[in-house]
């Protein structure tokens, strides 16, 4: 799991041509925010979820994780928590791969916390679970973008 400031995002081994799809897609939907929903940017190589909605509880969420894409969370506005464990050290509970590529966990007890603030990203690899959405203290409204890079299929 990286985190970091998007104007970082060249530093973390994606190409070129994601990092500039992906800045470009944020500094669009900062003059403008899109709808909600999903938007293609290179065909299934890449795409993107926009999402707006008001952070929750931990107890309301599913620890997760994915093995066919990055999953790199940009905030554009709000805040949270967001819990992490390393995928091997928890039981899976729900296997929906590879048509939904999700795979779900038990929450376990413990976890690493971090807080993703408005400018922030999170990059995500198949071995991080993550349960994004958290309330800091009470509920709050975050507009978010989900950006979803394919895996090459020699990667694992």
């Amino acid at each position: 799991m990286i985190i970091d400031k998007i104007e970082h995002l060249q530093a973390y081994g994606l190409t070129e041509r994601q990092c500039g799809l992906i800045q470009d897609f944020i500094r669009e939907a900062g003059a403008k925010m899109p709808p909600e929903g999903r938007y293609e940017l290179d065909g299934d190589k890449l795409f993107v979820l926009v999402q707006c909605y008001e952070t929750r509880e931990k107890s309301a969420g599913k620890m997760e994780s994915h093995k066919a894409h990055l999953d790199l969370q940009y905030m554009m506005d709000g805040e949270e928590l967001v819990f992490l464990n390393f995928a091997d050290e928890l039981n899976v509970i729900e296997d929906q791969t590879p048509e939904g590529d999700f795979v779900f966990y038990r929450t376990p007890d413990e976890s690493v916390c971090a807080k993703l603030k408005t400018g922030m990203f999170m990059l995500m690899y198949p071995w991080d679970a993550h349960l994004p959405c958290c309330r800091i203290n009470s509920p709050s409204p975050v507009k978010k973008l989900v950006f979803k890079i394919r895996l090459d299929k020699t990667e694992k």
